[in-house]
């Protein structure tokens, strides 16, 4: 119903501006705004210079203020009753851009952060006020994205004057996120974090192992778990292998090497499992998926981690 309500809006429209306005719409949501054979500077619909349209600022012009248009006006209180939403991406949203006051330019400041007349007026700044964290997390993440954005945006209209001689200016550089106020909360995210050299205390020293040589044991462990998964993987092919474990220490070296005829590693296990603490290869669903009956004495993914604590 609406394709056919839009068809009709543009039906009278001559057919090359009506293909054209399709690739600005289109560019809202590509990042090929640097290709002037398809968005061109200078597209003539007619003999006059009046006739004559720039697709590539107007595809900068439509991205910028759609970025830019997330004051409360978007979405007034009125229509938020009305349509009642209970969904809480929805809500979240809502909460959001109702919460802005101002989007505006900044006045231009010199290095040192003084107003001065004669600085580009190159920022954009955002002016809002929050009571509840609803929404403010999201505003603060969409106006970083929002500010790579409108910088892209910039470097796009710089190549065009370059590569086109375009004399359009797109002066927006920066966005500007000081002028967000909050009351009764903290604004700022908070979130656990690990002491990494604590962690690796607790799983490899004695509150895990109690003993230094229990490395040997964690080795043989895996080695096993090596040799049995081959022999699984020869049953299925028909071919047949040796089975072997060797332990050495060289005490002029201090050097303790563990040597098996198991599977070996792929550089796909090394990255996903081996140098991820706690990603057992064999509690990865599509191993499991693979080997159904395959029941190995490695558990947790950590064993490894136990020739740190003696190395």
């Amino acid at each position: 119903m609406a394709m056919r309500e839009v068809d009709r809006l543009l039906q009278s429209l001559d057919p090359l501006f009506r293909r054209d306005l399709g690739l600005v719409c289109e560019s809202h949501h590509k990042y090929d705004l640097d290709d002037f054979a398809k968005y061109q500077t200078s597209r003539p619909y007619g003999t006059s210079k009046e006739e004559t349209a720039n697709l590539h600022f107007a595809s900068i012009l439509l991205r910028s203020a759609d970025l830019l248009h997330v004051t409360g006006d978007r979405t007034p209180s009125v229509s938020f009753r009305v349509v009642n939403p209970v969904d809480p991406v929805s809500q979240q949203e809502w909460a959001k851009q109702m919460a802005v006051r101002n989007v505006r330019s900044q006045v231009g400041k010199d290095r040192d952060g003084n107003v001065s007349e004669s600085a580009p007026r190159d920022t954009i700044e955002v002016w809002a006020y929050f009571t509840k964290p609803d929404g403010f997390f999201g505003l603060t993440s969409y106006l970083a994205y929002a500010g790579r954005e409108i910088r892209r945006c910039y470097e796009w209209a710089q190549a065009a004057t370059q590569s086109q001689g375009v004399s359009l200016t797109f002066p927006w550089r920066y966005l500007d996120d000081s002028h967000i106020e909050t009351k009764n909360f903290e604004p700022k995210p908070f979130e656990f974090s690990i002491d990494q050299a604590r962690i690796l205390d607790l799983l490899t020293g004695h509150t895990l192992y109690n003993d230094t040589s229990v490395v040997v044991r964690e080795l043989i462990q895996n080695a096993l778990d090596a040799i049995r998964l081959r022999r699984t993987q020869d049953k299925a092919s028909g071919s047949t292998g040796c089975d072997r474990v060797s332990v050495s220490w060289d005490s002029r070296k201090r050097l303790l090497t563990v040597t098996d005829t198991g599977t070996g590693m792929t550089q796909a296990t090394i990255e996903n499992h081996l140098l991820r603490v706690g990603a057992s290869l064999y509690q990865d669903p599509e191993f499991q998926k693979s080997y159904p009956d395959f029941s190995p004495i490695s558990r947790f993914g950590i064993g490894i981690l136990s020739t740190f604590m003696i190395a």
